[in-house]
């Protein structure tokens, strides 16, 4: 049934790129399926070679729920068994849509309840990037009619402090300056500096240690920044070649803020810390860029990083581990933004 959401002025521009996808979102994430999805596909009347592929791939979950059943399991590649050489899910073009998952169905898409429907495209798509990138003009937001199969309620901080963190993020100012307000403003008000460079290697090298796609990304930054001249000369050098990057960089992080609700108080989190961690994940992701500067030859090559970046920022519980590494280190948040900005 069609309800009606609020999203951004971009999102009915998008498109699945499918085949021409480089980055597609059937490799390297478990498919997860629900009771009733899974016992779908077990009893599926289809092609003996997708029968075969089905049957290889259907997994039940250890200690699994009627949310989450059983999934489909990756091959030796890392890929969906189901994805085809031409790039599209052999299930889909069969089968049709209705046959897929909801995950399958749904993303990029991330439709949210709580006082007000609400739906955004994860910046983790190679296509969402794109379209951001494109994207000259601040956002505003409408209300549309969509249809998905289910959708669960998920916290939202006040509706005054949710507006102003989106305000200021959509504003006319940089989005380094943007951040560096709401840090001054929730943050680290009294916090002592702590230098910036050895904290974000910390992190980076701790996230990547669980996250195959952040990995090559933070060993290269980890060799190429071994100062801070290292990275403001880098970062000079990555703006001024990458015509579009600080504008794409502000939609992203505007963007995010509406998918994430920014600040939603998730698992008994305070306004401080949601917004911390927000502010760390743009830390991580210019560290990421920036460190891979001379690898980084054009746009493609960014967005590439970029939505590789989201995938971990927000497909895993981030903001939880983010936490954890800035206990005691705010003050390198402040020292960031006072000193890049």
């Amino acid at each position: 049934m069609k309800e009606k959401y609020l999203v951004p002025d971009f999102y009915e521009d998008f498109h699945c790129k499918c085949g021409d996808c480089r980055r597609p979102c059937c490799v390297g994430w478990d498919v997860t399926l629900s009771m009733r999805e899974y016992f779908s596909l077990l009893g599926l009347s289809c092609s003996p070679d997708v029968r075969k592929r089905l049957d290889s791939a259907l997994l039940l979950e250890k200690n699994g729920s009627p949310e989450r059943y059983g999934l489909l399991n990756k091959n030796f590649f890392g890929d969906c068994p189901l994805h085809g050489e031409n790039g599209y899910c052999l299930l889909q073009c069969e089968k049709g849509e209705e046959t897929l998952a909801a995950v399958c169905r749904v993303y990029p898409r991330s439709p949210k309840r709580g006082k007000g429907n609400e739906c955004t495209l994860s910046n983790s798509c190679e296509g969402v990037v794109e379209e951001l990138w494109k994207k000259r003009t601040p956002f505003s937001f409408c209300e549309r009619e969509l249809d998905f199969p289910s959708v669960e309620e998920s916290p939202e901080a006040e509706s005054a402090l949710r507006r102003t963190c989106l305000e200021r993020l959509n504003g006319g100012t940089s989005i380094k300056e943007s951040l560096r307000e709401l840090g001054e403003q929730f943050v680290w008000e009294k916090e002592e500096r702590v230098d910036f460079l050895p904290f974000l290697k910390g992190v980076a090298s701790t996230f990547s240690s669980f996250s195959p796609d952040v990995a090559p990304y933070a060993e290269v930054a980890w060799h190429f920044l071994k100062q801070e001249e290292d990275y403001r000369r880098k970062a000079a050098l990555l703006f001024s070649r990458l015509d579009g990057l600080k504008g794409a960089l502000k939609n992203l992080m505007v963007n995010n803020a509406f998918y994430k609700r920014l600040p939603a108080g998730e698992e008994g989190r305070g306004v401080k810390e949601d917004i911390s961690a927000f502010l760390l994940s743009y830390m991580l992701l210019e560290y990421l860029l920036v460190g891979n500067e001379a690898a980084i030859a054009g746009r493609e090559q960014a967005v590439d990083l970029i939505a590789d970046a989201f995938r971990l920022i927000n497909h895993t519980r981030f903001e939880h581990n983010a936490l954890v590494l800035m206990e005691g280190k705010v003050g390198a948040l402040k020292d960031f933004y006072q000193k890049t900005a």
